[in-house]
C-alpha cells in the first residue's frame, strides 16, 4: 500500500479462527501492528467465535485493529445484520467493514485503514525507532520470518 509518505508492506498471516492455532497467535499478538479481525455474516457463530478472538487479544502489545463482515456478496444468506457489526464496533471502538473476499468489495479500504491507524498511532519517531524508516521509504509493517530471508514469501 502506498501513502503519502510510505511505501507499505504487508505481512499477513491467516489462522481462519482455528482455536488450535490459538497459542501461536497469541505470541503473534505481542509481535504486531495491525490485526484484521473476520466473520463471516451468513454465520451467527463465526460472529461470536470473532468475539472471543477480539477479547482474547486485549491483553497483549499495542496495535491497531480493524473488524470485518466478510462474503457481503452471501447477502441472501446474511445471519449477523450490519447493525449487530456497527454496535460491536463501537463498544469495542474499531473501525468496521462489510467485505467480501470472493469480489473484492471494501478489501482496498479496510486495509489502507488499518494502515492509516497504524501510521497515525505512532511518532515520526518512533517509525524510525521502530522501523528504521524515514517519510518516502519502504515501511514492512511486519517481521520477516525466516522463509522470508531468502526472498521467498511466507504464504501464498
Amino acid at each position: 500500500i502506498t501513502t503519502d509518505k510510505y511505501k507499505i508492506n504487508l505481512n499477513i498471516w491467516d489462522t481462519a479462527g482455528q482455536e488450535r492455532l490459538k497459542s501461536i497467535t497469541r505470541s503473534f499478538f505481542n509481535n504486531t501492528n495491525g490485526i484484521v479481525f473476520v466473520y463471516d455474516i451468513t454465520s451467527k457463530e463465526s460472529f461470536d467465535g470473532v468475539k472471543n478472538w477480539i477479547k482474547d487479544s486485549e491483553p497483549y502489545a499495542r496495535f491497531e485493529s480493524i473488524l470485518c463482515g466478510n462474503k457481503v456478496d452471501l447477502e441472501d444468506k446474511r445471519q449477523v445484520k450490519i447493525d449487530t457489526l456497527k454496535e460491536f464496533g463501537l463498544k469495542k471502538k474499531m473501525e468496521v467493514f462489510e467485505t467480501s473476499a470472493k469480489n473484492g468489495t471494501n478489501l482496498e479500504q479496510a486495509f489502507k485503514k488499518l494502515v492509516d491507524l497504524i501510521l497515525k498511532s505512532r511518532s515520526e519517531e518512533e517509525l524510525i525507532r521502530e522501523f528504521g524508516v524515514k517519510s518516502s521509504q519502504n515501511l514492512n509493517l511486519g517481521k520477516k520470518s525466516s522463509s522470508q530471508k531468502d526472498g521467498k514469501l511466507c504464504c501464498k
